[in-house]
């Protein structure tokens, strides 16, 4: 008895979480059923999980969506990107969940819409409906009625059931062999358990006795609401990886793997080809493995220049038709830089990025907060671009930063604002900004995230501190 009362009191004293267990096995365990693959934990990223299944969404389809975005170039490009874009490669490999991370923070208050939206539904289908019955059995008629209907529900359930009841005679059973052995905790353990899958099945069981069915489907509506929600997030993030793969597009139109040599030729040049052809041949495969060393040292789509220099020196030893292989920077890109008779430049995929000495530390983490972006494509055409072309205009960014999230600028920043003129750091902006305390008082600019069309606010002294390193290396 000591066991059984043991068990008792655990059951009451936990009763709320066995409860609040039970109602999730009932109502999410329907879905399993259903096909769908439950999450560990029914938290924001659980519901996200849940939601993406529900709403079909897959790799292809965020595939496609970014290379809609991108345009021309952009299935080549793309293919690229699942090879060398870490995000890329966590969303092919992981699916639509792989997005998570980035988009968590559109996705705030996602859980509280669906497990408000189940629990209204809860208490309004199951509630309404029970009452409504027990006033039928009031009446001679309404009784006879709700008795038949009770006696069918209840042997439908029992058939439905036959499983899950059986489990629980056995949970029974074993706790009885516990208690004959006298291993009275894990008796008193069996007894808990017992009784909250018990709860579980009287969850099941008042349902089907009210005849509530079709579990699933209303669960998936409840999920399906969050449809708008979910899918301003994936574009928001899927807007950030299309920035990404832009750059390679750009770096592929931009001269970028031409087969097997890629150089820029002059008239020079080309009679230096036709009067040396086994040195052009040599130095094609000289310039084909720079591509191939590359591809060990880049990562999401960089390349330090420590590492390209190495390069360009194993390079310049293997093969002795260069007299130099150098490094410089040339607009957007890296460029190596070689001499055999006439100069020639050989285009790599990569753009240069290497964290100088000093007291920042390394963009994007530091000062960067990816709630607040601004899609730069859809301003209005100023004819001024960053290097890869995406377009710079300081006014609309931050009239559009006004409108989409006016919690950041006090009254003074407004008038800034509307005077064309960028805002300035304050308490007020400090508040949802304090990465950015260091530099109050300090005039803000907007910022183009890893050379793409997405644009950010940043403060003037980081940007002008790391402007070489931000934007494309210059030419020497």
């Amino acid at each position: 008895m000591a066991a059984v009362a043991q068990g008792f009191k655990n059951f009451i004293k936990n009763f709320v979480g066995h409860l609040k267990n039970s109602l999730k096995s009932w109502l999410f365990g329907n879905l399993a059923k259903a096909g769908i693959t439950l999450p560990e934990t029914i938290d924001a990223k659980g519901i996200f999980h849940l939601a993406v299944q529900i709403l079909g969404l897959t790799y292809q389809n965020i595939r496609s969506l970014i290379v809609g975005k991108v345009g021309d170039g952009g299935e080549e490009a793309m293919g690229v990107a699942e090879k060398t874009v870490e995000i890329v490669q966590k969303v092919s490999t992981e699916g639509p969940q792989g997005l998570w991370e980035e988009a968590k923070d559109k996705l705030a208050s996602m859980r509280d819409t669906v497990i408000g939206g189940i629990i209204g539904w809860v208490r309004n289908t199951i509630i309404v409906q029970a009452v409504t019955r027990l006033l039928g059995m009031f009446t001679p008629v309404g009784a006879i009625i709700e008795a038949g209907r009770g006696i069918y529900n209840t042997i439908m359930f029992f058939v439905q059931k036959a499983n899950e009841i059986a489990s629980l005679a056995n949970a029974i059973f074993e706790s009885i062999t516990n208690i004959a052995q006298r291993r009275l905790g894990p008796a008193a353990a069996y007894i808990e358990s017992t009784l909250g899958k018990g709860l579980t099945l009287s969850i099941g069981f008042l349902a089907k006795y009210i005849g509530l069915g079709g579990i699933p489907e209303k669960i998936k509506a409840i999920i399906a609401k969050v449809k708008k929600p979910v899918d301003r997030a994936i574009g928001k993030v899927t807007d950030w990886i299309a920035g990404k793969v832009k750059l390679i597009v750009a770096k592929i139109k931009g001269g970028i793997d031409k087969a097997k040599g890629l150089f820029s030729k002059n008239k020079e040049m080309e009679e230096w080809e036709k009067k040396n052809p086994e040195k052009a041949a040599e130095r094609d495969r000289g310039l084909a493995e720079i591509d191939e060393l590359e591809k060990a040292k880049i990562v999401d789509g960089e390349i330090s220049q420590d590492d390209a220099e190495g390069i360009a020196k194993t390079v310049k030893r293997k093969y002795s038709v260069f007299k130099k292989v150098e490094v410089v920077g040339n607009e957007d890109r890296l460029v190596y830089k070689y001499i055999v008779n006439p100069e020639g430049r050989h285009y790599s995929y990569s753009i240069l990025s290497q964290k100088p000495v000093g007291a920042y530390s390394l963009l994007p983490d530091a000062y960067i907060d990816r709630r607040y972006t601004i899609d730069m494509s859809n301003a209005p055409d100023r004819s001024a671009t960053t290097a890869l072309g995406h377009r710079r205009n300081g006014p609309w960014f931050w009239r559009e930063m006004l409108k989409i999230h006016p919690e950041l600028f006090n009254a003074d920043n407004v008038a800034l604002i509307r005077d064309e003129t960028a805002p300035l750091i304050n308490d007020v902006w400090i508040q949802k900004y304090p990465q950015h305390a260091a530099f109050d008082k300090r005039r803000l600019v907007h910022h183009h995230i890893e050379q793409g069309p997405i644009a950010t606010p940043l403060p003037e002294p980081v940007h002008l501190k790391w402007s070489k390193y931000l934007h494309s290396v210059k030419r020497k």
